[in-house]
């Protein structure tokens, strides 16, 4: 199984999504081992939905560090417009077993599905 998916997006505020996939691992672990030594934008979202649920908790921004690495040490939760989230759902809704395997709930589970 993927752990995450890497999507380019064209918005105004960011270039890239990571789309978090494995709910067994804990998401500090995640921004610690991910690195894109290739990617030349640095304006990342994170989508943590599959491991934090859908909460305030869901968007995390930041920034690659030069040797590709995320910037742990400068991050914050956001919430995103209606386009974005559109976005993001899509995205978890084509990973196969990704909604079963997460800590959604049922309900959320239907929302995503549904939107």
């Amino acid at each position: 199984m993927k752990k995450y998916v890497v999507n380019k997006l064209d918005t105004a505020h960011f270039n890239t999504l990571i789309t978090l996939l494995d709910y067994e691992t804990q998401i500090s672990d995640y921004l610690k081992i991910i690195k894109f030594p290739s990617l030349s934008d640095k304006k990342l979202l994170i989508d943590t939905a599959l491991c934090s649920g859908i909460n305030k908790y869901r968007f995390i921004t930041t920034t690659l560090n030069n040797d590709g690495s995320i910037n742990i040490d400068s991050y914050k939760y956001i919430d995103v417009d209606s386009h974005l989230l559109k976005i993001a759902n899509e995205i978890i809704k084509k990973e196969p077993n990704s909604l079963n395997n997460s800590v959604l709930t049922v309900s959320q589970i239907d929302y995503i599905n549904n939107k």
